[in-house]
């Protein structure tokens, strides 16, 4: 299958498998794109809110370093990340927090923001 192998679709691969298992039956062909334009926004909405919401994070400011990310290709720095938690750590717990939630950043934006 083309998705296994081509690098940059692998972590994209369960959610086309998905769409395509869960919502092709019956969709006319010319509906296909918008289709699955709406599915991969639901997915990409849906994730968001869970990583945010598991990690108590300020959504709005997880948005903001995703959308600088996207525009200037720089790495989030630690900083930035720790703007986004809404609960305050101590510094060993914090670093490892850190560390995890900029892993979920960046894992997002690779599965639903590059190609």
């Amino acid at each position: 299958m083309a998705i296994d192998t081509q690098k940059n679709l692998r972590s994209k691969r369960e959610l086309i498998m998905e769409f395509i298992d869960s919502q092709l039956e019956g969709v006319n062909s010319d509906a296909v794109n918008d289709k699955f334009e709406a599915y991969w926004e639901t997915q990409k909405i849906n994730e968001f809110d869970k990583f945010c919401e598991a990690e108590n994070l300020n959504r709005n400011k997880v948005k903001n370093i995703i959308d600088t990310y996207l525009y200037d290709q720089r790495r989030p720095l630690n900083n930035d990340i720790s703007k986004t938690l809404n609960n305050k750590y101590k510094l060993l717990e914090r670093r490892t927090i850190i560390s995890r939630v900029l892993d979920k950043i960046m894992h997002h934006v690779e599965k639903f923001y590059e190609l």
